[in-house]
């Protein structure tokens, strides 16, 4: 209990930095249903500018208004060339995020190297107030977060351009029609936006080292505080980001480190199972908005020589293309993308029938990878009963997972399909009795067998492998024109129609995440076998 206010007061400093990440998301959001994945970069790219600022001889101030002035330069460049065209279709946004996200990690590691770096703030010492050490650094930072959240809360409420922001949130098309610049508004808030996530960057490296690779781990963190929060509502950021700080905190230090990130994503699955839509539900919620359009053909009969015909052109034009392949390398590329393959026909059957990402199949994959392992090392038991194996254990993962996913909507129901995913990762992670933790499991030695058959050369494991790709995709294309596939289909394109009309829509999302959770769960296993490695 000594500690307790120490814990507390870093805590709430830290709830600083999680809240300007987080208000840049929801400011962006509240116009554009976009929650952009770079954003977190941003603040990376920041606090290194920062950082040379005050290496070259710069003050404190300076480096911070630098970083911000740098951040707003990225934004509006991001969001002039790329984010604009993706508004009509807010998951092409992430899509877009998560390329920018890595292309600029990789653009930072060539400018600044791949260490750390801090910002030298220009105060040292700290109070002492009834046994706690309030450090003067942390209290700049806790002051300034303080002073940016109430400019903004001033600027949105009192400001002409807060309120065309307020009336381009609450409706477009009427703001466009009273003369509100709806593109130049929304260009400005992502400015704004990313002018926040500058200042927590050079705020960021007055406490933390900072390194090129932080800017996805910083972006989940402010996703979770806005999402908790519900995405537009500031107010909804302030309480969540304290919460969250606080609790972070209290992990770290009452229990260990290594647990913080399962505490973010098992809070995240909590509370949005208790309030889907958030602590405080924006006015215009994402549950509200329209799911994405997906384009779907409609269902055909096909002739029994057109279905022979598309499984024997699958099997033989993509081997007729491994073998034009002028080495071993190039072919242990193509191995992977047919494994890869079945995992993503997992994450498309989803898509194309249900209308939503799932982010939760990297989980059910390491659950197939790791019980492939796991049975081999201790049962001695091989790939190929292996596979029905993790099957079933996929099957029922998916399924469970469901359940929590069906509650929410949207990006909600996206944030928790990632939270669950990540659990699976986190618990493999620290289970160190079970999984070796970083260590990984090695499978080195233990071949695919089938029955007399070794399987070892690369075109034999790539034959075997492409089979599976094959009946994935004949899932994928037969599903629609089934009864199921109908009705997953009908709940996509009007759930409250599919009610009323008696279906049992989260007895349907289950089914379909189980089927897919499997298929997920066996290329676990193909890639485990293949890689001769779980980790």
């Amino acid at each position: 209990m000594n500690v307790l206010p120490q814990t507390l007061f870093n805590g709430l400093v830290a709830s600083g930095i999680f809240l300007l990440v987080a208000l840049g998301i929801t400011v962006v959001f509240g116009l554009t249903r976009l929650v952009n994945f770079a954003h977190g970069q941003f603040l990376v790219v920041a606090c290194f500018l920062a950082s040379e600022v005050t290496a070259h001889g710069g003050s404190f101030w300076l480096a911070l208004f630098a970083a911000a002035i740098g951040a707003g330069v990225i934004g509006y460049i991001t969001e002039r060339l790329a984010f604009r065209w993706t508004y009509v279709n807010p998951y092409n946004g992430l899509i877009v995020g998560l390329g920018l996200l890595t292309a600029m990690e990789g653009i930072t590691v060539k400018i600044w190297g791949t260490g750390p770096v801090t910002v030298h703030a220009p105060f040292n010492g700290s109070y002492r107030v009834f046994g706690t050490s309030l450090s003067l650094e942390r209290l700049l930072v806790l002051g300034v977060t303080v002073a940016l959240t109430l400019i903004l809360l001033a600027a949105i409420r009192f400001t002409p351009i807060g309120k065309k922001i307020r009336a381009t949130h609450e409706n477009p098309v009427a703001a466009r029609h009273v003369g509100v610049n709806v593109a130049r508004v929304i260009t400005l808030t992502f400015v704004s936006g990313s002018v926040l996530a500058g200042f927590a960057g050079g705020l960021m490296g007055t406490l933390y080292p900072v390194s090129p690779y932080d800017g996805g781990a910083l972006i989940i963190q402010g996703f979770v505080v806005a999402l908790l929060g519900g995405l537009g509502s500031v107010e909804g950021a302030i309480i969540a980001s304290v919460a969250y700080g606080i609790g972070e905190t209290l992990v770290a230090t009452y229990m260990r480190p290594t647990f913080v990130d399962a505490f973010t994503y098992v809070a995240v699955v909590a509370i949005l199972i208790v309030r889907p839509t958030g602590l405080i539900r924006s006015t215009s919620s994402p549950e509200e908005a329209q799911p994405p359009v997906v384009k779907r053909r409609p269902p055909r009969s096909w002739t029994r020589a057109e279905q022979v015909a598309l499984v024997v052109g699958g099997l033989a034009i993509p081997v007729v293309f491994f073998n034009m392949l002028p080495n071993a390398t190039y072919r242990s590329l193509a191995i992977l993308a047919a494994i890869y393959a079945v995992g993503v026909y997992a994450i498309s059957i989803v898509y194309h029938m249900v209308g939503a990402i799932s982010l939760a199949h990297n989980g059910l994959m390491a659950i197939g990878g790791y019980a492939a392992a796991l049975i081999a090392l201790h049962f001695g038991i091989g790939f190929l009963p292996a596979l029905p194996i993790a099957l079933v254990l996929g099957v029922v993962a998916g399924g469970l997972m469901a359940y929590p996913m069906s509650r929410a909507k949207g990006h909600y129901m996206l944030l928790v399909a990632f939270a669950l995913g990540q659990i699976v990762i986190e618990v493999a992670s620290n289970w160190n009795s079970l999984t070796l933790g970083d260590q990984g499991l090695s499978l080195i030695g233990r071949t695919i067998t089938l029955g007399p058959f070794h399987i070892t050369t690369l075109y034999a494991q790539f034959l075997l492998f492409l089979v599976f790709v094959v009946i994935c995709a004949v899932v994928r294309y037969v599903m629609p024109g089934t009864d199921f596939g109908r009705r997953l289909v009908s709940i996509s394109e009007n759930d409250p129609l599919a009610r009323s009309l008696g279906l049992n829509v989260r007895s349907e999302l289950v089914r379909i995440f189980a089927l897919t959770g499997g298929i997920a769960a066996v290329s676990g296993v193909l890639l485990a076998y293949y890689q001769q490695y779980v980790g």
